[in-house]
């Protein structure tokens, strides 16, 4: 044969033009071919041995040669079709650098176009967001641009005659922007654009975007991340939790008018341990090789399989259905943590951070006793300082570190941050000693039971104080419900109680230290202890 494809571009190639080193192949059978040429025959193609098939009319043994056969015209090879989609609207949120507030915008993507004629035109909501698109460039792949939260909704506001007539139908229809009235929420997955939703899972984590007059309303058991301001409209970061709330259910009924469904798997980290959330929904961990996990696949007759993946690594493990397992997951570089998914479902993503490590240590002093913030016993001894049981009467920090008290009323959101001075230390290995009036003004911090309290000394340790309301009338009578649900509060932050007394049962929720992902969850079990007492009174 004079004639062959050229895979790497598809295109159809002379013999007399083949090149030695490139792959080609038949056009009838698409077998492998070689380019051939000797003292006695032209350049020509013909099929290595062993891949021709028999009934491809352009194949000839080598015992007997026929001459030159008319090739047939080379057919386009079919390209895969492109569906026209609408527009869609994403929200971008910036990774967070420091202290600086985390930023955030709307987007809308404009799907990738079926061929490279025409130009249209996008309205993004008004002057200053409208822009003039080629499809040559939107043949390539989607494109997304940034467009103005105020506007109702987006579109594509003119195409040209030479555009496929679907794809512009799909792209001139309307997709609606943030609503006025209500909450939008998005997905909180991995990477920094994320889609609306149509239905929430408890447990899991979103984007509400709401006017800021809003947030107010807000019920204080969830846990919560604020973004900074765009506009007249706030972004936070809501974690659900995982038991079945009906308050939050109706709350965010009203306020989204989106249905919640049960969490579908449960997980968390055990070991090392975690540092913080940060408002891109990232869990950050102390820099290790090794994770421990705690997994629940939940009921069903499928299996669950969970994936870890590190660089070309891979590794899975089937689940058990609907009991707990504890997993280890190691062999990956501190640096660059695993990426984890159930049933390609991808788990939110890990990042891992260096812990200070210092041969200093903050002093905490109550009376003539001191003991280091790093002790187990700090936290207990803080709760004692709270409930008016203890003095503290001197905190000591590595000179260079500012420690930090924040505080907020148990209603609202935001909260108000107060650094504590210091006395400057002579040389740079030296303690220094936070002075008189930042001592006082942190003791009447703690001792204000009315407000949530965080105690940040950076590397050494910080401490969450939640607030509970001032009137501490004794509790009657709790409902069964409410009382499993404080003793599941209290088990899970270690705190395990065998008392009947539900006055006990109400004190020790008051004074627990819980961690953060139960916070939410002792703020719901004190607030149906209220009603509670309310309700027997």
């Amino acid at each position: 044969m004079y004639f062959a494809i050229d895979l790497a571009s598809g295109q159809r190639i002379a013999a007399s033009e083949a090149q030695r080193y490139r792959r080609y192949a038949c056009p009838v059978c698409e077998a492998r071919v070689s380019p051939r040429q000797g003292a006695f025959r032209d350049a020509h193609f013909a099929h290595i041995s062993g891949a021709a098939r028999p009934e491809c009319y352009l194949y000839h043994s080598s015992d007997g040669w026929k001459g030159p056969v008319a090739e047939p015209v080379a057919q386009p090879r079919p390209q895969p079709a492109i569906l026209p989609a609408p527009l869609s609207l994403n929200l971008h949120v910036q990774q967070p650098a420091g202290k600086v507030p985390t930023f955030w915008g709307l987007e809308v993507e404009i799907p990738r176009a079926p061929t490279v004629k025409g130009t249209l035109t996008f309205d993004g909501g008004g002057d200053g967001f409208r822009v003039q698109v080629a499809c040559a460039r939107l043949h390539a792949g989607p494109l997304t641009y940034v467009v103005n939260p105020d506007a109702a909704t987006f579109r594509v506001a003119w195409v040209s005659p030479d555009v496929d007539t679907a794809y512009g139908q799909a792209v001139q229809e309307r997709v609606p922007g943030l609503d006025a009235g209500r909450t939008t929420v998005f997905s909180a997955g991995r990477g920094s654009r994320q889609s609306v939703v149509a239905t929430l899972d408890w447990g899991s984590t979103y984007y509400f975007v709401q006017q800021a007059d809003l947030i107010a309303r807000v019920p204080p058991q969830l846990a919560v991340t604020r973004l900074a301001n765009l506009k007249r409209w706030s972004c936070l970061l809501v974690t659900l939790p995982q038991v079945v709330d009906n308050e939050i259910a109706e709350w965010i009924g009203r306020a989204t008018g989106l249905q919640l469904q049960p969490a579908k798997r449960r997980w968390g980290i055990v070991t090392p341990a975690m540092l913080f959330v940060d408002a891109s929904a990232r869990v950050v961990l102390d820099a290790k090789s090794e994770l421990t996990l705690a997994m629940y696949a939940g009921d069903g007759q499928d299996k669950a399989v969970l994936t870890a993946r590190s660089g070309e690594d891979v590794a899975t493990v089937e689940l058990t259905r609907d009991e707990w397992q504890f997993i280890r997951v190691g062999g990956f570089s501190a640096t660059h943590p695993p990426l984890l998914d159930i049933d390609g479902r991808l788990l939110p993503e890990i990042i891992t951070r260096p812990v200070a490590r210092t041969a200093r240590t903050a002093l905490l002093t109550f009376g003539t006793r001191s003991i280091s913030a790093n002790s187990v016993e700090a936290g207990s001894s803080l709760e004692q300082v709270r409930a008016g049981l203890l003095a503290l009467t001197s905190l000591q920090v590595p000179s260079g570190l500012s420690p930090l008290v924040r505080s907020r009323a148990t209603d609202q959101i935001d909260w108000d941050e107060q650094p504590l001075a210091v006395a400057g230390a002579e040389t740079i290995s030296a303690n220094a000693t936070v002075t008189a009036e930042a001592l006082a003004l942190l003791q009447n911090h703690l001792r204000n039971i009315a407000s949530d309290i965080h105690l940040d000394l950076g590397p050494f340790g910080e401490w969450w104080f939640a607030g509970h309301p001032v009137a501490n009338t004794s509790v009657r009578r709790l409902s069964a419900a409410a009382r499993a649900h404080a003793r599941w509060v209290l088990a899970g932050a270690g705190m395990a109680i065998r008392s009947e007394s539900d006055d006990e049962l109400s004190a020790a929720l008051r004074v627990l230290n819980a961690p953060r992902w139960l916070e939410s969850h002792r703020r719901l079990a004190l607030s149906r202890i209220a009603r509670s007492s309310a309700e027997a009174r």
